[in-house]
């Protein structure tokens, strides 16, 4: 198993997961051997699993996406657990071995636009939800930066577009999302959905 880390711009490989697993591209032999095999595989899987939880233990990876053979990838998943679980965004199909970054980079790029967009969704429904029970979430470039000056921003939202009264409110905004470690989110595929609210707002953490 390969393991790499990256964005649609960008992927390189992080570390290889080796074993040598006798006898696992064979299709015929006893059944005994086929078990044997099985396990082996099964194996290898788990300690593949437990090498993806210690990285995403660290904090810094987001999201997972799992590029094995169709039969493969259920059965990594099992080995996961419920939090990591939580944290896949998709599948796509590659030959693990002989396949470069770059060919990974662009094997995956369906995934990374599908689940870009499902996250922008869904945090866009939150705000909405927030600012329709007047709790929790903020619009317009003088209250984002105001409740990140009191450290509760938990997602800083923008429109890639921002073109605002004040030009430098965003980069003060990013600064201090940055220090802060709030996530960064720029709007790519609803851009008109911060139009009414000064195209920039904030989901806070309390």
């Amino acid at each position: 198993m390969r393991l790499l880390h990256g964005n649609p711009d960008h992927i390189e490989e992080l570390e290889q997961v080796k074993d040598v697993i006798p006898g696992q591209h064979e299709r015929q032999g006893t059944a005994e051997h086929q078990r044997a095999v099985e396990h082996q595989i099964d194996q290898h899987l788990k300690k593949a699993a437990g090498d993806v939880e210690r990285l995403l233990a660290t904090g810094r990876f987001g999201r997972v996406l799992i590029g094995a053979p169709a039969e493969i990838a259920p059965r990594f998943e099992q080995n996961l657990s419920n939090p990591a679980r939580d944290k896949l965004a998709g599948r796509f199909d590659v030959e693990v071995p002989d396949t470069s970054p770059d060919d990974v980079r662009q094997a995956v790029s369906a995934c990374f636009e599908a689940d870009e967009l499902r996250h922008e969704r869904d945090v866009l429904e939150r705000l909405t939800e927030r600012l329709g029970r007047g709790e929790r979430a903020v619009t317009g470039a003088a209250d984002v930066l105001a409740m990140l000056e009191q450290a509760r921003v938990g997602i800083l939202i923008y429109d890639e577009r921002f073109d605002g009264p004040e030009p430098q409110a965003l980069e003060k905004a990013l600064e201090h999302a940055v220090a802060q470690s709030a996530e960064i989110l720029p709007l790519r595929h609803h851009p008109d959905a911060l139009e009414p609210h000064g195209q920039i707002a904030a989901v806070l953490r309390f």
